[in-house]
C-alpha cells in the first residue's frame, strides 16, 4: 500500500484498500476526518504542499509506530490486526538498501516528500528490524532529507522535503525474505495479537518476541536447534545477486558462553566465533532462491548455567541481531 498525493496533475494514485480513508484523513474535503469540522489536523500539511508544483507524498514508518497515521490507524480498527497492507513491499525493499539507494529511488519517483509518524520523526530516523527484508536505518537528516511541518493533536506526523539529487535508470529491486516453513514465525515476525474490549473496539498489541534488536535461536529440552534458513524472492527481470551480511552475537550478556556459528549458501561455509561483547559477522554473495542457513558448532546451555542471576532454563545458542540486504549493484 503507497501512500501518494500528486497535485495539479492528478494521476491514479498507486496504492490498494485504503484510499478513502486516505482522502479523508490528508484531503479532508469537508473537515470530517478529524472527528470534528472545527479541527482539522491535516489543514497545513495540505497547505504545505500546495505550494510545491507537483507535489507527492510518501508514507514511511518504524515498527513501533507504523499505526500511527490515521489512515492505517482507521483501517486497522475497521478490518483487525490482520488487515493486508499491499505496496510496501517496494517501498521497504528499497529503504533496506540504504540513505543513498532509497533516496535516487525517491527522486525516481518523483516523490517529494514523506509522511513520519512523530516517533521516529523525535528521532530523525525510521528504524525497521529485519524479517520480510534486511534491517532499515533512514536517516531523516541532511543531506536526504529536510524537516519541514509538524503536525499536532491526535496521531501527530511530520513532514520532511525529499533533496534532490541524481537520478538513477536502475529499476526498482522488489524483494523479500523468505523464511523456511518449520521456523517458527515470531523468530522473524512481529506477533501480533488483538482482543476484543467493547463492542467492536479492540486492543491491539505488536511485538517481537525477542524485542527490536535481535532473535535467539534456541534448543530444547532434547537438544534440537531450529537452524534458521531463508532465501531472497524478486521478481526483477534482470535476476540479481544480493550481498548478505549476517550479524551474530553470543547469547547472552557479559558471561555469554563462546559460540561458533557457520553461514552456507551453496558450496560457500563461513564460520565465525562469537564471545560477549565481540559480535561475528558473515557476508554472503546469493542468488535469487538460493538459501542460506545458519548453524551453531558448539552445545547450547541453559541460561541459569552461565548467568548467576536467572532462573531461565532455556537452552541459548546465539543471536542474529542484523540482517542487510543489498544488490551487488547498489552504491
Amino acid at each position: 500500500m503507497r501512500f501518494q498525493i500528486n497535485r495539479l496533475k492528478p494521476k491514479p494514485i498507486l496504492f490498494v484498500g485504503c484510499l478513502a480513508v486516505l482522502v479523508l484523513c490528508v484531503l479532508n474535503p469537508l473537515g470530517l476526518a478529524s472527528g470534528s469540522r472545527d479541527f482539522d489536523a491535516y489543514a497545513a500539511i495540505r497547505t504545505f504542499l500546495s505550494e510545491t508544483k507537483n507535489a507527492k507524498l510518501l508514507y514511511l514508518a518504524s515498527d513501533n509506530d507504523f499505526y500511527e497515521f490515521r489512515a492505517i490507524f482507521e483501517s486497522r480498527q475497521e478490518h483487525g490486526e490482520y488487515v493486508a497492507l499491499e505496496g510496501f513491499n517496494e517501498i521497504f525493499s528499497e529503504a533496506s538498501f540504504g540513505n543513498w539507494s532509497f533516496n535516487k529511488y525517491l527522486n525516481n519517483s518523483r516523490v517529494t516528500h514523506i509522511l513520519v509518524p512523530m516517533d521516529s520523526a523525535r528521532e530523525n530516523k525510521v528504524v525497521r528490524k529485519w524479517g520480510s527484508h534486511g534491517n532499515i536505518a533512514i536517516d531523516l537528516k541532511k543531506p536526504f532529507f529536510v524537516k519541514k511541518l509538524v503536525t499536532s493533536g491526535d496521531l501527530p506526523v511530520a513532514v520532511y522535503e525529499v533533496v534532490r539529487t541524481e537520478n538513477s535508470n536502475s529499476q526498482p529491486v522488489e524483494y523479500s525474505l523468505v523464511w523456511d516453513r518449520a521456523l517458527s514465525p515470531d523468530f522473524y515476525s512481529q506477533v501480533k495479537n488483538q482482543q476484543e474490549v467493547g463492542l467492536y473496539t479492540y486492543k491491539y498489541e505488536s511485538r517481537f518476541r525477542d524485542g527490536a534488536t535481535v532473535g535467539w535461536v534456541m534448543a530444547d529440552k532434547a537438544g534440537r536447534v531450529e537452524n534458521p534458513a531463508f532465501m531472497i524472492q524478486t521478481s526483477h527481470p534482470e535476476n540479481p545477486t544480493f550481498l548478505v551480511t549476517i550479524e551474530i552475537l553470543a547469547a547472552y550478556g557479559i558471561q555469554a558462553p563462546d559460540q561458533v556459528v557457520t553461514a552456507s549458501a551453496g558450496d560457500v561455509k563461513k564460520s565465525v566465533i562469537v564471545s560477549a561483547g565481540v559480535p561475528g559477522r558473515v557476508v554472503l554473495e546469493v542468488k535469487t532462491g538460493q538459501r542460506i542457513k545458519l548453524m551453531n558448532g558448539l552445545p547450547c546451555r541453559a541460561a541459569n548455567r552461565f548467568d548467576a542471576d536467572t532462573s531461565d532454563t532455556r537452552r541459548f545458542c546465539y543471536g542474529v541481531s542484523r540482517v542487510t540486504v543489498r544488490p551487488t549493484w547498489a552504491d
